[in-house]
């Protein structure tokens, strides 16, 4: 994981995986593994896998001079299903309490919450995945390119 950079248009995905899975990994509950895929050899739990970006694009202008992105982001939530599924719930209430509070360093990166929805949030569900019971669950995020 990089360190911090303004999100670029030409690298957009790029910067904000790089910017997100900073923060996040910055902040995490202690004895928590941030990456970008789910662990599938000596995997540790618990563990929170930043999927890649979607980049909702649109045009305002026929000209091009102006357009608007949103930036979707699906968070997903692996614990061992012992600890409990109260163990996912404090790994997306440390998700999302992280982002809310980093409003200026969201701005410093070209980036804002999306103000209507931006935390979206699944059920605990219980899975066997690679011969481990699992607790998952996932939180979808929504931002704005400013």
């Amino acid at each position: 994981m990089a360190g911090y950079k303004r999100v670029a248009l030409n690298t957009i995905r790029q910067d904000f995986f790089n910017n997100l899975a900073t923060l996040i990994n910055s902040n995490k509950p202690t004895g928590w593994i941030v990456t970008s895929s789910y662990p599938e050899s000596n995997p540790t739990f618990p563990c929170i896998v930043i999927n890649p970006v979607k980049d909702v694009f649109k045009l305002l202008t026929l000209d091009r001079s102006k357009s608007k992105h949103t930036l979707a982001v699906e968070i997903e939530i692996f614990c061992l299903a012992e600890e409990g599924k109260e163990q996912v719930d404090l790994g997306k209430d440390n998700i999302q309490a992280t982002l809310t509070a980093a409003f200026s360093t969201l701005k410093t990166y070209g980036l804002v919450l999306d103000t209507e929805n931006p935390f979206t949030d699944s059920i605990v569900t219980t899975e066997i995945i690679n011969d481990n019971k699992l607790n998952t669950a996932s939180i979808d995020v929504l931002f704005k390119l400013v």
